[in-house]
């Protein structure tokens, strides 16, 4: 069994894995990861919260990609080449602990309100 990492509430460089478009964009109960659009980290980790299956958010400001994961072994390094949403500038956030309750946070905003997928 995978143990997730240990993040420090500032995040961390990195991302949990690869994603591609529109993948897990409405948190289904079968999905282990994917991603939404957003414009800042703080709208990300605030999708993040609606979808109980997201604990880990990895957010590239230079592309504005949001990929969520249930699951983050470890983190990689893109290296020369971003990945389909992004990856090469991204920071990784544990944003549940692993119970399943809220982890404390430094983002650099406040969380605007955000929906996706209907929830």
């Amino acid at each position: 069994m995978a143990v997730d990492l240990g993040l420090p509430p500032s995040g961390e460089h990195g991302f949990c894995d690869r994603t591609k478009v529109g993948e897990g964009a409405s948190c289904e109960p079968s999905d282990a990861k994917g991603n939404w659009e957003a414009p800042t980290v703080a709208a990300c980790v605030a999708a993040c919260v609606k979808c109980p299956r997201c604990h880990f958010v990895s957010f590239d400001e230079t592309y504005g990609g949001c990929d969520w994961f249930r699951r983050c072994p470890r983190l990689l390094q893109a290296r020369g080449k971003q990945t389909d949403t992004g990856g090469k500038h991204a920071t990784t956030y544990a944003v549940r602990n692993p119970d399943g309750g809220l982890a404390a946070l430094q983002l650099p905003e406040a969380p605007p309100d955000v929906t996706f997928g209907g929830l």
